[in-house]
């Protein structure tokens, strides 16, 4: 008996197993056939000894590996210095195409000889070329065997199957069997379930019964050898939609995806996708702009049809995790960047015993999953075919933390005014809607219809406790148990009135505008119980949209809660939280274009569609007042270096708190006059003025580009040197001439560049365009395709500009980026050698923190620094599916490499799992080195630890986490100690991120935490300072404290790469800054001022942000809380202003700043408590 070892990626082996079993019924027992399961053996700790054992067993190898898989890195090792007959039956990577040996064809020696064409000659079967290569004619016929194997293979039906067998057998043993020639399906065609194929529209379309007063469902599935994967989803779909709709299913090879939709499908209403990758060609790449012009032409929506290759369905209905990070990739990330959304989850693998080949792994549709994609697609295509007069529409606004400070608040949006903007929208669109006559803000005080307010009474629809508990009933019993576990029985103590839950909603015509539930984390002080189920208001509230007849909901502004419920991160199942509440009803999500990693995680887990709308204006911060002073007298010392105006000069600084001498205290004017910030938030289809446009592209023309930075364009007419002259009043001039040259050119005026790059900032201008953003609401509520694009920083990516579309994330299998990759390793190098500077040597740890929001927006700066401290680069010669990790020498590195600890967030991990995977090869290769552990800190831990093959160093929340506590308790103000934050952030991000698994890990963290002596995190874009987030203190500072609670202590850096320059500093500098060119800048101020509710807010914001600093690091300066107290509380116009803008933010900003007093982080005279104590008498005296 002959043997055959298939290590394969094909999961699906029902035609294998049908193959092998007509062998045997036609020929005997002439071959056994092993299976290798690839993803068995990506555990790096389970040994490769068996597979060894199957090759030496084997006769013929055959090898299908097309992604980055351990077994695919690993096997070339083994099977050198073996004989055996390998053949590789896809083409993909060169390394797994060198394997490929049969008779007198030996691939490595054409992969070596020509590794740029080999592949190109490959796919177009270039026989003559390939021979012409080798230079003999003597593997012709292996050559052609080879060509015919992958014919077999590719066609994939157990008839192929069974026959690349034999064809093999016959060919490559001593045995003599007979063989049919491949039976190629075509390359495209339809197939209607249970019935057969068709290349003709109007036959199919007879025999379908198509009528067409309904709509029309197409549905793409694949030909050849993945056929039998995709077609149990068609079946299993058609047979839940026919009748209700028309279906046109329609196979394609990827090659023939784009032509097969065109000739078939070019009037469907709405389009099902089962194939992964991009719809262009799949795995082979093609222009996505074909798709989309495609798309966009036939304007339907395209919906994900969701299958998992490697899942397991038994443990995915035991309640294991969603999709693996590849899964992830193929199956959801590259379909969103065609337009793809709505990634239900509708099957995976099914594995049964069998006698032949141990196991035989099927797809399995699972009924329930599938029910609910069918009625979702149901849904959207009633909103395609329903007039707009006839929609019930929910619009789903935020307040959170709750209360009457935070009503209505969102990322950078002015959220009422834009709703007023989209009211209007619907109404000229023919909604049946109504614009009421005074403020949306004083209509949902008046009628109460607040969280948990606390100046007025509750307002909104009533929930009879009856009627909620007709609900609750309905409910899955592990739900059910879960939340009054943590509730109590219903109606619970949140957003009740005596036995009714409240609903805060209220009716404007067939708009129902809601407030949704806080997650009642700050009113019940569960701080440190994230893994909360949502609270019987949160249901009933989920439960009365799907009660009332809303044909869709629009959550609007980023962001709300739902997506961060507790379930599966993808492939959600009936009892995962998010899918649960949102039921059936369709999800638009207004969202800021960028945050593409949390606008993902809406995406994924609440099926939305996210439509981007813009950041803010930005312009320069410029100087106010003593400030301005300051920069005369620096000015007037250029001119007469007088010892006496040094010294006055020195004073004021002094007075000012900076630090320096002359050109350190100028340099830092200069950095602050340049400093981009927002100039308030951004109201849906706003349109910027000249200033407006000119401050954002010096923004963007800062860096160069295509171009020279404009800077250097300028100081080059100019005979200057830009770089030399940054921060000096040089600087500044070539500065001003840079935005006389960029206002001449958005207002049509002639400039003294060159022409054609004149025209491409006069391009970059127009895409600044952002009438869209209600447009592209309104085409989703219509059933429309929405058309899809990158989000992002728009300063870092101008593309990102214009807003309105689906927004979709940077393609993770590009990351690191090329640009990423050159200043993630600059960042290195400067936070190394400002250590070195300031400490004598080179830190052995650092701890770094790595958000999915900075690395999906720079492509990778932070993984590409992590990769530089270790020593090591990532080498792509393979193509990008084959990330291999290259050692720099330790001679060529020229310092020691140093150990990381990585601090992720939830939504990095749920997100960028591919990244993660790299990470852990990068440290799984530097502990292995073989150096000196002077030289190679990681290694010399990991032997202090007692070496392991894979050292944790990737820390995060747990599975169903996505961040840490610490903002709810700074927030909420229930604590005493510092220790108490540390406690928290040590044993809520401990989780450590290892290749085979996420385990809790309590001892590993804090012993990698003692070694740890320099904390840095990168600050990526213009829109956030470190002040303006609170995850920023969240990380860093929870780092910081638990370092420090821990006994040891580090030094805090960011690293910022907002500008053309990348700069590394301490954390107390950039606070000092961030206070100065925002918080207490009169430009700034207005700017937010200018916006109703909202403005206050947002500052209100800010000075907790100082607080959780100083709480975490220490890092905030005793003089920004005195300018910040007298700057917005003691300054009697200011605060007037602030309190008309939101009396309740004014509160507690006040209350903020005694705290922290209180607290010992701010140093007050008694004089300045008492009088912050008086105002908030006045301002609550007023409330009340």
């Amino acid at each position: 008996m002959k043997r055959i070892l298939a290590v394969t990626t094909m999961n699906n082996t029902a035609s294998l197993k049908e193959a092998l079993t007509r062998i045997r019924e036609e020929h005997g027992d002439i071959v056994s056939i092993t299976k290798v399961y690839l993803e068995k053996y990506e555990d790096p700790r389970v040994p490769m000894d068996d597979v060894a054992e199957y090759i030496d067993e084997s006769d013929i190898i055959l090898v299908d590996i097309r992604g980055n898989e351990r077994i695919g890195r690993e096997l070339p090792g083994i099977l050198r210095d073996r004989d055996k007959t390998v053949i590789s039956l896809v083409w993909g990577s060169n390394h797994i195409l060198s394997l490929t040996s049969m008779g007198k064809l030996d691939l490595g020696e054409l992969v070596a000889a020509a590794p740029g064409r080999i592949d190109s000659l490959v796919r177009e079967r270039d026989l003559e070329a390939i021979l012409e290569l080798h230079g003999s004619d003597e593997i012709r016929d292996d050559l052609k065997r080879w060509f015919q194997a992958m014919d077999y293979y590719g066609a994939g039906d157990p008839d192929n199957i069974m026959n690349l067998i034999l064809f093999l057998l016959d060919s490559y043993t001593d045995l003599e069997v007979p063989f049919e020639d491949p039976v190629e399906m075509p390359p495209y065609g339809l197939y209607l379930p249970f019935r057969g194929f068709y290349r003709d529209l109007e036959s199919y379309r007879r025999a379908s019964n198509f009528n067409p007063e309904l709509s029309t469902v197409g549905m793409l599935f694949y030909s050849g050898m993945h056929f039998d994967d995709t077609r149990p989803l068609v079946e299993e779909l058609y047979s839940r939609l026919h009748g209700s709709v028309n279906c046109t299913v329609v196979f394609s090879d990827v090659e023939n995806n784009l032509r097969a939709i065109e000739e078939y499908m070019g009037d469907m209403d709405l389009f099902v996708n089962m194939q992964y990758f991009q719809l262009n060609r799949g795995p082979l790449g093609g222009d996505p702009g074909a798709t989309r012009r495609l798309l966009r032409r036939i304007g339907a929506p395209y919906l994900i049809c969701l299958r998992g290759y490697e899942t397991d369905l038994d443990e995915w209905e035991a309640g294991g995790e969603g999709l693996n990070p590849m899964e992830i990739v193929l199956g959801i990330t590259l379909p969103e960047l065609d337009g793809g959304f709505e990634p239900v989850f509708t099957a995976g693998m099914r594995t049964l015993n069998d006698p032949d080949l141990g196991e035989v792994r099927v797809v399995d549709v699972v009924p329930e999953r599938m029910d609910r994609f069918a009625a979702r697609i149901l849904n959207w295509l009633k909103l395609r075919t329903m007039e707009n007069h006839e929609k019930r529409i929910g619009i789903i606004l935020y307040d959170y933390p709750p209360g009457e400070a935070n009503l209505g608040n969102a990322g950078y949006l002015d959220v009422f005014e834009s709703l007023e903007v989209f009211l209007r929208r619907l109404r000229e669109r023919g909604y049946s809607v109504r614009i009421p006559d005074e403020p949306i803000k004083d209509i949902l005080m008046r009628e109460g219809l607040i969280n948990s307010p606390s100046y007025h009474e509750y307002g909104g629809h009533r929930i009879p406790l009856s009627d909620y508990l007709e609900f609750f009933s309905r409910l899955p019993e592990r739900i059910q148990d879960d939340v009054r576990a943590r509730w109590g029985e219903p109606p619970g103590e949140l957003m009740v009135d005596g036995d009714d839950i409240i609903i805060p909603v209220t009716e404007l015509g067939s708009v129902y505008l809601c407030i949704q539930p806080s997650r009642g984390i700050m009113e019940t002080d569960s701080y440190h119980s994230r893994d909360n189920p949502p609270h019987h208001q949160y249901l009933a509230f989920y439960a009365y949209l799907n009660s009332v007849g809303l044909d869709a909901i629009i959550h609007f502004g980023m962001h709300g809660t739902l997506e961060f419920l507790p379930g599966r991160e993808t492939a959600l199942g009936a009892e995962c939280y998010p899918d649960l509440l949102l039921g059936e009803l369709p999800n638009i999500y207004l969202y800021w274009a960028g945050n593409t990693s949390e606008s993902t995680i809406a995406r994924r887990r609440t099926y939305a569609l996210p439509v981007a709308h813009a950041s803010p204006p930005v312009r320069q911060s410029d100087l106010y007042g003593d400030y301005l002073v300051l920069e005369e007298l620096i000015d007037q010392w250029h001119g007469d270096p007088d010892d006496g105006l040094r010294d006055e000069i020195i004073e004021r600084a002094s007075q000012l708190n900076l630090r320096g001498d002359i050109p350190e205290i100028e340099s830092e004017l200069f950095r602050m006059k340049r400093r981009l910030i927002p100039r308030g938030l951004h109201i849906m289809d706003s349109e910027w003025d000249p200033d407006d446009m000119v401050s954002y592209l010096l923004g963007v023309l800062r860096f160069d580009r295509e171009y020279p930075s404009i800077h250097s364009m300028v100081a080059e007419k100019l005979g200057l040197d830009y770089r030399g002259s940054m921060d000096t009043s040089t600087g500044w001039e070539i500065e001003r001439r840079a935005a006389e040259a960029l206002k001449r050119i958005v207002t049509g005026k002639s400039v003294d560049l060159p022409p054609e790059y004149v025209e491409w900032v006069r391009s970059l201008s127009e895409r600044c365009d952002f009438r869209g953003e209600s447009r592209g609401l309104l085409e989703a509520l219509e059933g429309r395709y929405v058309n899809p694009s990158r989000g992002g920083d728009p300063i870092r990516d101008p593309e990102v500009y214009p807003t309105g579309y689906s927004m979709h994330a940077f393609d993770p299998m590009k990351i690191p980026a090329p640009l990423a990759e050159s200043r993630g390793r600059l960042a290195a190098r400067k936070l190394l050698e400002d250590y070195l500077e300031e400490n004598g040597r080179y830190p052995e740890t650092v701890a770094v923190v790595l958000w999915g929001f900075e690395t999906l927006k720079t492509g990778g700066d932070t993984i590409s620094m992590i990769l530089e401290l270790l020593g090591v680069r990532i080498n792509r010669k393979y193509g990008p599916w084959a990330k291999n990790i290259d050692v720099i020498p330790l001679n060529e590195l020229g310092r020691p490499r140093v150990d990381v600890l990585v601090n992720i967030c939830g939504i990095f991990r749920d997100t960028l799992g591919s990244q993660i995977e790299i990470l852990n090869r990068a440290f799984k290769t530097v502990a292995g080195l073989d150096e000196d552990p002077e030289d190679n800190y990681i290694l010399k831990h990991n032997l202090e630890d007692g070496w392991v093959k894979v050292p944790p160093r990737i820390f995060g929340p747990g599975p169903a986490e996505y961040a840490s506590s610490i903002p709810d308790i700074i927030g909420g103000g229930a604590w005493d100690q510092e220790d108490e934050l540390a406690a928290a952030y040590l044993g809520e991000m401990c989780y450590a991120y290892l290749p085979d698994s996420v385990r809790e890990a309590p001892d590993e963290f804090r012993r990698n935490l003692q070694r740890v002596e320099l904390v840095a995190q990168e600050r990526d874009n213009v829109e956030y300072e470190v002040t303006d987030l609170d995850h920023y203190y969240e990380f860093m500072g929870g780092l910081t404290s638990s370092v420090r609670s821990l006994g040891g202590s580090c030094s805090v850096r960011v690293v910022d790469s907002t500008e053309d320059e990348i700069y590394v500093e301490g954390l107390d500098e950039v606070i000092g800054r961030a206070a100065r060119c925002r918080i207490l800048n009169p430009v700034w101020l207005d700017g937010m001022l200018a916006h109703d509710h909202h403005g206050a807010k947002n500052i209100k914001d800010r000075v907790e942000h100082l607080l959780g600093f100083s709480a975490t690091t220490g890092a905030v300066d005793n003089w920004v809380y005195d300018d910040v107290a007298e700057t917005l509380i003691l300054d009697d116009e200011m605060r007037r202003r602030i309190s008309e803008n939101n009396p309740y933010a004014a509160v507690r900003m006040g209350e903020i700043l005694l705290e922290t007093a209180e607290r010992g982080y701010w140093d007050a005279p008694d004089e300045t408590l008492n009088r912050i104590r008086e105002v908030l008498l006045g301002l609550e005296y007023e409330l009340e």
